[in-house]
């Protein structure tokens, strides 16, 4: 292996540090088209189950996949630099990510500039596994113009999961994610993050990754540890995200920080701890039509820091409340039109 790869282990210290130990996939197309895997089950592979690679025209229609949840690495489906994907009709139980999206990691990805683009994923049900359907974290070749819908999540870690890190570079961009079903999510219910592992601000250049106009609807999540997490970078936001028509409990509400342009309507939520929505150094925030369901009375409904042009309208809250915003000294541009609060003490308090 050392021999054969030398050129590629002197670049690619991920591989070198795996100390030439690479477990096999259990079914793998490269650089191939026209691909149709249908009707077929699959279980117990030594890593990923399928992992269509540099393909173009694929189609995923009918399977099971069923590998023991202790299993590390045992990833239902990971496509990677693939074009005109799709899989529907399909069930999947594993030990890591039910469905992957990934299109290379860090300079080699960039260097290949094989996007992963044109895919949709529909009528699945995903238990057990880290994710339910996950783009990257190995994205740096770009992830465009994915849909996901009608699909249910349960017992998974996370029901959507969008991850990258400074180093990635390339871009995720155009999703949309409608029509889907969780249940007893272990940690959030969806996450969007930068910052898959920690690392320090550095200048924006092709290392730095971006993940914009991605868009979700029509969703439920039942049991989850938090509802919504979105994290960008100090020097990059994430942006252009929206949530809307979403039913929701979980033992936390919904976090943001570092984004710009992010859009909240028609939420339901009901939340056993700490505040329901909090934004952290974020600008252009749209709060619209929000409900919380037995608010905890003396922590506020919205909770913000260094916030710039919130927008809050057309919300509805009738319980009791003792202040709805809370806001540091940090925060401007704050509008409220037409909200219905009959028994909140308080519109807004600074701290």
């Amino acid at each position: 292996f050392r021999e054969e790869n030398d050129d590629l282990l002197q670049k690619n210290s991920y591989i070198r540090d795996k100390n030439a130990f690479l477990r096999p996939p259990m079914i793998t197309t490269y650089e191939c088209k026209n691909v149709l895997i249908e009707g077929v089950s699959f279980s117990n592979p030594p890593f990923w189950t399928i992992m269509p690679t540099f393909s173009n025209n694929i189609t995923i229609e009918g399977i099971t996949i069923e590998n023991p949840d202790y299993s590390p690495n045992t990833d239902g489906i990971d496509l990677s630099s693939c074009t005109n994907v799709r899989i529907s009709n399909s069930h999947i139980s594993v030990g890591d990510d039910c469905i992957v999206i990934k299109s290379g990691r860090d300079e080699d990805g960039r260097e290949a500039d094989r996007p992963t683009e044109n895919l949709t994923i529909t009528n699945c049900t995903m238990l057990k596994g880290h994710g339910g359907v996950v783009i990257g974290s190995e994205m740096s070749g770009n992830v465009k113009r994915v849909a996901i819908s009608n699909c249910v999540f349960e017992g998974t870690d996370v029901g959507i999961r969008i991850k990258t890190m400074r180093g990635r570079g390339g871009m995720v961009e155009d999703v949309r994610v409608s029509n889907i079903v969780m249940y007893d999510m272990i940690k959030e219910g969806i996450i969007i993050t930068m910052r898959y592992q920690p690392t320090e601000p550095e200048p924006v250049s092709e290392r730095t990754p971006t993940v914009r106009s991605v868009h979700l609807s029509g969703i439920n999540i039942r049991k989850a540890e938090r509802a919504i997490s979105i994290y960008g970078l100090e020097e990059k936001e994430i942006s252009r995200i929206s949530f809307s028509d979403m039913e929701i409990t979980a033992n936390r509400g919904i976090l943001i920080e570092n984004a710009s342009d992010i859009s909240f309507r028609d939420i339901n939520l009901e939340v056993s701890e700490g505040t329901p929505f909090e934004a952290k150094d974020a600008k252009l925030i749209s709060y619209d039509r929000l409900t919380v369901k037995t608010p905890l009375n003396q922590l506020p409904l919205i909770k913000l820091f260094n916030c710039h042009t919130v927008r809050v309208t057309n919300c509805f809250q009738p319980e009791i409340m003792k202040v709805f915003m809370q806001q540091d000294e940090r925060c401007d541009d704050l509008y409220f039109i037409n909200n219905i609060m009959p028994n909140t003490e308080s519109l807004f308090i600074k701290n």
